[in-house]
């Protein structure tokens, strides 16, 4: 036994290298795909637990037999609910809006917006600028505003 650990331990030292690779286990190359996505995470789950949690207070409500009480704190839920929705859906934009005020780059976050928006050039990349087609001012209607 003992000549069969030695043999698997020499075994081993042979294959070992000099270079140590671990793989990624995120998939990403910098902080801020990792956050990104620690964000687009947490809106899914506050989206999904403000949706369980309106048919909780609705079934609540539906079942509280006229009893005041009762209604009254299912409509509290409900509403409380929609406030803390309200909330996340302002923290996505307020977090989209200051990435736009700090880089200057209209295509938000990259990976916050379903993995960065599509320009006319076809290019996803949320780090390239948009470049419009055409840089000429459309021609409106003089009459459109008037009485």
């Amino acid at each position: 036994m003992l000549i069969f650990c030695l043999g698997l331990t020499a075994t081993v030292a042979l294959a070992q290298t000099n270079t140590v690779e671990i793989p990624n286990p995120l998939g990403e190359q910098d902080i801020w795909g990792v956050v990104t996505r620690a964000i687009n995470f947490l809106f899914l789950v506050c989206m999904y637990g403000g949706l369980v949690m309106i048919i909780w207070a609705g079934w609540s409500y539906i079942t509280s037999q006229g009893d005041p009480g009762k209604a009254k704190k299912a409509m509290g839920m409900i509403t409380s609910v929609l406030i803390g929705l309200a909330i996340v859906l302002l923290a996505k934009g307020i977090i989209s809006f200051t990435y736009y005020i700090v880089t200057g780059n209209k295509g938000g976050v990259p990976g916050l917006n379903n993995g960065g928006s599509t320009n006319t050039n076809g290019n996803t990349d949320a780090n390239t600028p948009y470049v419009p087609e055409s840089t000429e001012t459309p021609n409106l209607n003089p009459n459109l505003f008037s009485n």
